[in-house]
């Protein structure tokens, strides 16, 4: 439990501080045997204020993790009270009431934020990039370095909600979008309705076991890129990626450890060599880092 948060964006630390004071106030000395955590996401890139000392209001979404077992009274009530109290907050979801799949709701379950010009919907279980600064190097520096041609058909593999396939879209034929979190999959779909994108296709599911179906089908695949969560990928997701033979592989990773696995792995068998490495720095003063790394397919000319 913190008063304040010196890492934190001046307008989301403001939601923090009101946040918090309110379920002091709610719960009192109960609180702990009431809420576990909560969470605070900010439409960031929706107001353009990334990176300055402004505390103007941002659309935010509020969720509480009741602790498993805790019976909260009224809750949505306090759900519609969190509500109004910071400028900015659109939703408020409280989840695991009366059981762990439980949830009240006030406002909206999603926010609506813009990277490099495109609008992304993101649902409170989706995932999505923290640091709005950096967000825009990462897609840039990926892109580039994987550098579609118009005929490609690309992957973007663990896609969360289209990020990178928004921006991949606006430089190939295809892109085949493949998520396993339905929430993030609905997302993924409804903001390529948002950007006016028809050249996606994102299918719901493990990336091991639908490029396993690519393969059957014989389907064409000249670029991938995956940006897997920090257990990096399938070990079946690999060995698909080496048999569809895309010319290159993009991988964006958060955790160098895996990175490096993954990439020994592809290096192996001696059809992929590793071109270029390049971080960036997506999580100041920690010690994580985001690396995206650019793998060759060794008879691409």
């Amino acid at each position: 439990d913190l008063e304040t948060c010196a890492l934190l964006h001046p307008a989301l630390d403001m939601v923090y501080q009101r946040v918090r004071s309110k379920l002091l106030d709610y719960f009192g000395e109960s609180l702990g045997e009431m809420i576990q955590g909560f969470t605070i996401r900010g439409a960031i890139g929706a107001v353009n204020s990334a990176g300055t000392a402004t505390v103007k209001a941002v659309p935010t979404l509020l969720c509480l993790h009741a602790r498993p077992g805790s019976t909260i009274e009224a809750p949505q009530q306090l759900a519609h009270e969190l509500m109004t109290i910071a400028p900015g907050i659109v939703g408020v979801i409280i989840e695991r009431v009366g059981g762990r799949y439980g949830r009240v709701v006030a406002g909206q379950e999603f926010l609506t934020d813009v990277v490099l010009g495109r609008r992304f919907r993101v649902s409170a279980d989706s995932f999505f990039q923290v640091n709005m600064v950096q967000t825009p190097v990462l897609i840039e520096r990926a892109i580039a370095m994987l550098d579609p041609q118009r005929s490609d058909v690309v992957l973007d593999g663990y896609s969360g909600v289209g990020l990178f396939s928004a921006f991949l879209a606006a430089r190939s034929s295809r892109v085949l979008s493949i998520e396993s979190q339905p929430s993030a999959v609905m997302d993924a779909r409804a903001n390529a309705t948002l950007n006016n994108q028809n050249n996606i296709t994102t299918l719901e599911g493990t990336l091991e076991r639908l490029l396993g179906q690519l393969y059957y089908r014989r389907e064409r695949l000249d670029l991938a890129l995956v940006d897997p969560p920090r257990a990096g990928c399938h070990p079946k997701a690999l060995q698909a990626l080496q048999s569809l033979a895309p010319r290159a592989i993009c991988y964006v990773s958060c955790d160098p450890s895996t990175l490096a696995r993954d990439i020994a792995t592809l290096c192996a068998s001696g059809r992929y060599r590793l071109v270029s490495a390049q971080p960036v720095d997506m999580f100041p003063q920690t010690y994580h880092i985001e690396c995206i790394a650019l793998l060759a397919h060794t008879d691409a000319r």
